[in-house]
């Protein structure tokens, strides 16, 4: 006669776990871009046996992974990849063009081991013909014969390396050089795939680079059509986009077009250091949902490099021509374009002008009268240059 009975809901605790996939890797090998056959290669580490008739089973982010029926999918295993897996499954999507999952049932079929595992998976698949951006993961579990799981890990799609566009030669030229002055840009490159119908032109100004003005206008490269484009800033880029560039019967979506196009009002940038800038500029064909195909986007920047405005020197003058005397030095002179608040001012001298002197010295009397920090080369026993640095205020 029971006088305690338990509820039906009683369940044991603490819940059981998954196991971990330790030292969980994956390589996009072969080739990262568009377009192109791939290969992956997953290793692993179990912390739990798999039982006998177990499964190891990967999936995929959405539109990661291209299906290509050219040729037939092989997984293969061990150390140099040298054993070849039998019952291979793979899933695709409800439009039977994205691989979703692959599934390798004969692998366990004595069970497995707490071991470390690899396996690649090469053929019947290719990367996407664009680069969309994606959010998912990679999920990769072993599991007993019903499907319960047994060790699992997820890789977000971000830490496996991407997929690129194809990359191609692109040079851009300013018509103008000089610092702070307006310039055109025209950008010429040569297509390696063929981009759609409604397709677009994306042009990424590093914004140290380039200054916009109040409208760009945008034309082909012989200026004989104006073209359709619009101008936004992301992070650290001006990105002008050139809308609906390809129509269905323009030869300008072919493989191997070699296009070119001209970007009006825009400003060089006022400091030298935009020569050695460490940030690519980009140009990339794009879908007509401007997800990029083909693209120049490393060691990408203008050419002929920037010039100093030539500065107005009016007065240089000494206050004793006298030998071996003590001497000032004067110097005048105009900046035809703005100084920064941090900028150098270097004076070189003719050879043997001064003798090397014991003390350095100097001042600012125009536009307002300061001590300034200044530093003297010398060679041989003579002045070589003086370089004053931070003359400017930002009053000044």
């Amino acid at each position: 006669n029971a006088v305690f009975q338990a509820p039906s809901t009683l369940d044991a605790t603490p819940e059981l776990e998954v196991g971990a996939l330790n030292n969980h890797v994956i390589t996009h090998q072969n080739t990262q871009y568009v377009r192109n056959t791939t290969e992956y290669v997953f290793s692993f580490e179990t912390t739990s046996a798999v039982p006998s008739g177990g499964k190891v089973i990967f999936t995929f982010p959405d539109s990661r992974i291209l299906k290509d029926s050219t040729s037939t999918m092989v997984v293969t295993t061990g150390s140099s990849f040298g054993t070849t897996v039998s019952g291979v499954t793979v899933t695709y999507d409800g439009t039977d063009t994205w691989v979703t999952q692959i599934e390798l049932t004969d692998v366990c079929t004595s069970g497995c081991a707490i071991d470390s595992y690899q396996f690649k998976i090469a053929g019947g698949i290719k990367n996407p013909d664009y680069v969309e951006t994606l959010t998912g993961n990679f999920v990769t579990y072993t599991s007993d014969s019903s499907g319960a799981v047994v060790n699992r890990d997820i890789v977000a799609n971000s830490d496996v390396s991407a997929i690129l566009p194809y990359p191609v030669t692109a040079t851009i030229t300013r018509n103008v050089a000089t610092l702070g002055d307006a310039t055109n840009l025209t950008v010429s490159f040569t297509t390696e795939n063929t981009f759609p119908s409604g397709g677009k032109i994306i042009f990424k100004i590093p914004t140290d680079q380039i200054t916009l003005g109040t409208g760009i206008t945008c034309y082909k490269g012989d200026l004989s059509t104006t073209l359709t484009c619009s101008n936004t800033t992301e992070g650290s880029y001006y990105v002008i986009t050139i809308d609906e560039w390809c129509t269905v019967s323009s030869p300008t979506c072919a493989a191997g077009a070699a296009l070119s196009f001209v970007i009006e009002g825009l400003s060089n940038p006022n400091l030298l250091s935009a020569n050695v800038a460490t940030t690519s500029w980009e140009v990339l064909t794009a879908t007509s949902s401007s997800y990029p195909i083909d693209g120049a986007y490393t060691s990408l920047k203008p050419s002929p490099d920037l010039e100093g405005v030539t500065v107005t020197v009016s007065l240089v003058t000494i206050d004793s021509p006298i030998v071996y005397a003590q001497t000032t030095l004067s110097v005048s002179f105009t900046p035809n374009s703005d100084l920064p608040s941090n900028a150098l001012i270097q004076i070189g001298l003719p050879s043997e002008f001064a003798l090397a002197p014991s003390t350095e010295s100097c001042a600012q009397l125009f536009p307002s009268t300061a001590t300034l920090s200044c530093t003297y080369t010398s060679s041989g026993g003579y002045l070589q240059s003086i370089e004053v640095t931070n003359p400017c205020s930002n009053s000044d």
